[in-house]
């Protein structure tokens, strides 16, 4: 299980944002994702900006892309997810680090990231912006816990 004190660097305010990423995705792990995503807080949903009704399903959602830019925003426990539909084989979605503050908003995260893989039975990835690889910790459902990623263990092993 991850740690607070594991990862609190990496939610230091630098400009860019955290990524979330739910691997090997397909039509029946996007609409298990999107149904938890509407269920886990307040849900608002946008195409260009402009407010929409919300999708009845992921695919609705993932065929507006790329000619034009649909986003829904999911606000829970004081951090805000937004989920992008840029692609059928990836759900991803990106908060702000300084919505993580200390070990209350980190347990509101990880209990997010945790809740998602259990409902898509996938490993899911947080990771810093636009790069899996540079992956802060991940959840994984075979062993329903989360583990730190290379950069949080590089700095734990001193």
């Amino acid at each position: 299980m991850v740690k607070w004190d594991d990862v609190r660097e990496d939610f230091e305010p630098d400009g860019s944002l955290r990524d979330i990423y739910v691997v090997s995705a397909n039509p029946v792990v996007w609409d298990r994702a999107l149904e938890f995503l509407l269920q886990a807080g307040n849900a608002r949903y946008s195409i260009d900006d402009a407010a929409a009704v919300l999708p009845a399903s992921a695919a609705e959602a993932l065929r507006v892309w790329p000619d034009r830019a649909p986003l829904l925003i999911i606000d829970r426990e004081g951090i805000e997810y937004a989920c992008h539909f840029f692609t059928p084989d990836r759900v991803e979605l990106d908060f702000w680090p300084e919505d993580v503050r200390g070990p209350e908003e980190f347990a509101a995260l990880t209990h997010f990231v945790v809740g998602l893989g259990r409902v898509t039975n996938r490993i899911v990835l947080v990771t810093y912006e636009t790069s899996e690889a540079a992956e802060i910790f991940h959840y994984v459902p075979e062993t329903d816990a989360t583990e730190a990623g290379p950069l949080a263990s590089r700095r734990t092993r001193g």
